[in-house]
């Protein structure tokens, strides 16, 4: 009987909850119609074919996108905060008050030699506010970059005021030629030694805004090396590829005062990124041989603007650059003294870096350059941010005499660097180039780098 009784129950329950199902279903109101947003009473249909096509073109940026960066370093993130891997490298590489430390270095730009070093930190060094910086890299006695910097803080923004001495030997350098349509196929080597000795003050303004001056000496030899299997420069010469190019094989000791100002409305982080930024520099050099002195100028600057596009540092900047040599007594600029454009690491002495980073540096040469620079940068990790960017521009002649949208180049990269002011810099990048727009604007270069340097 009590069985009898449950299943009944048990039965009368279903169908109470079965005939709710129904009301509620029945009482439910009907489902909006798609609302006819061209107005012209047909039936929405769906997606265009057309968005295939800009889905296959971005394809590959895609695919090394997340299957190259994202998944790969955020599975490499996760593990290394899972393992507190940061805190114990740094713990490793410094002393216990994290005031000593020296940290291994490397860096690979496909095209050059490698470089592998260090770089030493001391901050409070003998006095407090008093910060040492000493890299180091290379790759052979033909391949030493190195600088030593000692600085003294004098203020809460971290204004200072210090001496700075860089010194460069590589026989991998590049030069194509000068001017905005010079060959690749003319690529040739040469070897150079630069040594910079200079007293340096910063003093930092208004959020992001500095002026920056120093005073010094300068000294630059030629050798006779190459390397990578290219021709070198007398070669090419030779060949009648391309003029001699001024200066060189003339060993020189110049002296020089270097001014940059950059009026950056833009905060540290974590504020937002959206703000302005306006650049000017100006560096004069002089060569005071016994006879037939000769001195230039180079002088330059930069306008620009960024957005941030969700106030967490994902953010679209457009910037617009240009850079001048003029001589000043002797009529010509050395080649090596001129606009350079293209990425990598710099001997001391280049005037604007950082400019077609999809070249190799040392790609374009000439006594002017206008580039176009539009970005976008996210963040990835704690200090590592992606970037994605377009460039357009050249070298031209004296004063962009020769500007023509015909001779104009483009350049992309991909990858991402490091986002903070630290002396270790991390890059990852990925750039291609173009002829001139006249000539097609097809592919012609490639370039891939990355590891780490000092960024001082």
């Amino acid at each position: 009987m009590t069985k009898f009784i449950r299943l009944r129950l048990t039965s009368l329950l279903v169908f109470a909850i079965t005939a709710a199902a129904e009301s509620a279903r029945a009482e439910a109101p009907p489902k909006d119609r798609m609302p006819d947003y061209k107005g012209t009473g047909q039936k929405p249909e769906g997606p265009s074919p057309l968005l295939w096509i800009p889905r296959v073109l971005a394809a590959p940026l895609y695919v090394i996108s997340e299957f190259g960066l994202r998944q790969p370093f955020g599975l490499l993130v996760r593990s290394a905060d899972f393992g507190n891997w940061p805190v114990s490298i740094y713990d490793f590489f410094t002393t216990a008050d994290h005031k000593v430390g020296i940290f291994p270095t490397f860096f690979v730009d496909f095209g050059f030699r490698p470089s592998v070093g260090f770089l030493f930190f001391w901050n409070d060094a003998l006095v407090r506010n008093n910060d040492v910086r000493v890299g180091f890299g290379t790759w052979g006695p033909d391949w030493i970059n190195s600088a030593l910097v000692d600085r003294y803080q004098f203020d809460e923004r971290g204004s200072w005021v210090g001496l700075e001495s860089r010194f460069t030997r590589r026989s991998d350098l590049l030069f194509f030629g000068e001017g905005p349509e010079s060959l690749d196929s003319n690529e040739s080597r040469y070897e150079s030694t630069r040594l910079e000795v200079a007293p340096a003050l910063a003093k930092k303004f208004y959020n992001s805004s500095v002026l920056y001056t120093r005073i010094g000496l300068r000294t630059v030899s030629y050798g006779d090396g190459t390397c990578c299997g290219d021709p070198s420069v007398a070669e090419r010469v030779q060949q009648g590829a391309y003029p001699p190019p001024e200066g060189f094989g003339e060993s020189r000791a110049v002296g020089f005062q270097r001014i940059d100002l950059a009026i950056d409305s833009r905060k540290d982080r974590p504020a937002p990124g959206s703000g302005y930024r306006f650049e000017a520099h100006v560096e004069p050099v002089f060569w005071p041989r016994e006879h037939a002195p000769r001195g230039w100028v180079r002088y330059g600057g930069g306008l620009g603007g960024a957005l941030d596009l969700t106030g967490t540092q994902r953010t679209l900047s457009l910037m617009l650059s240009a850079a001048f040599a003029d001589p000043l007594v002797g009529g010509e600029v050395p080649f090596d003294d001129q606009i350079i454009l293209g990425g990598g690491i710099r001997p001391p002495g280049v005037f604007m870096g950082g400019l077609m980073r999809g070249f190799k540096f040392g790609r374009l040469t000439d006594r002017s350059a206008a580039v176009a620079q539009l970005e976008y940068t996210w963040p990835i990790w704690v200090f590592l941010d992606g970037v994605a960017a377009v460039e357009v521009g050249n070298v031209f002649g004296p004063h962009l005499a020769d500007f023509s949208a015909d001779l104009l180049r483009a350049t992309g990269v991909f990858g991402m660097r490091t986002n903070d002011k630290r002396d270790q810099v991390f890059e990852l990048l990925i750039g291609t180039g173009t002829r001139p727009f006249g000539e097609g604007a097809g592919l012609e270069s490639f370039r891939f780098a990355i590891g780490t340097h000092f960024g001082f």
